[in-house]
């Protein structure tokens, strides 16, 4: 009985030693197998959260350049994937390349209206210029008309002048056609006078 039980003993001791040795194993074996899955689980997290944060990052830093208005407006942000970031990526390039065009087109605008107001300023000068001419020419015709004016006073002063020494000498006429009616008769006394003396 001793011998078996010693047997039993010693065999119970083996199977123990073998179920240690196997915990052992497989302990080791789910420490192993818990790294590589760890690690396997953080390199997936890591490769995963850069295929999301880079084109996140990138998406983000061209919103922010437009935001503060350093945006070259000619860039693009790379769409990597057909995925919702690579639909926001997409609806940036639709959404920069309108703001492109509507910049083109108020740039263009602008040198329209700048090239308008250069013509206007153009305008301008020339009608101040014909005004400042026409000015000149209204202050000579001006100075024209009072020398007219004062032409035609004068003119009026010289004729009132020879309308009274045209009066004076229509008198004098008058008063020597008398003197010579007078001498005339006094001829025609003498005359009848020298001829009666004849006879």
């Amino acid at each position: 009985i001793d011998a078996i039980a010693a047997g039993a003993a010693a065999d119970a001791e083996a199977v123990h030693a073998a179920i240690d040795q196997q915990l052992r194993s497989a302990q080791l074996t789910s420490m192993v197998l818990l790294g590589a899955g760890g690690f396997i689980g953080v390199l997936v997290a890591w490769l995963t959260s850069r295929s999301i944060m880079r084109p996140l990052r990138d998406i983000t830093a061209s919103f922010e350049r437009v935001a503060q208005g350093d945006a070259d407006l000619t860039r693009r942000v790379e769409v990597r994937s057909r995925d919702e970031l690579g639909h926001v990526a997409s609806l940036f390039n639709r959404f920069a390349e309108q703001v492109q065009k509507l910049v083109s087109d108020v740039s263009a605008s602008a040198q329209g209206i700048a090239s308008a107001a250069g013509e206007v300023a153009a305008c301008s000068e020339q009608i101040a210029t014909r005004v400042h001419q026409q000015e000149g020419e209204a202050a000579r015709v001006s100075t024209a008309v009072e020398e007219m004016a004062s032409s035609i006073v004068e003119v009026a002063r010289k004729s009132s002048e020879a309308a009274g020494s045209a009066s004076v000498a229509g008198q004098s006429a008058g008063e020597g056609g008398q003197v010579v009616e007078q001498t005339i008769a006094g001829i025609h006394a003498i005359a009848a006078i020298v001829s009666e003396s004849a006879t």
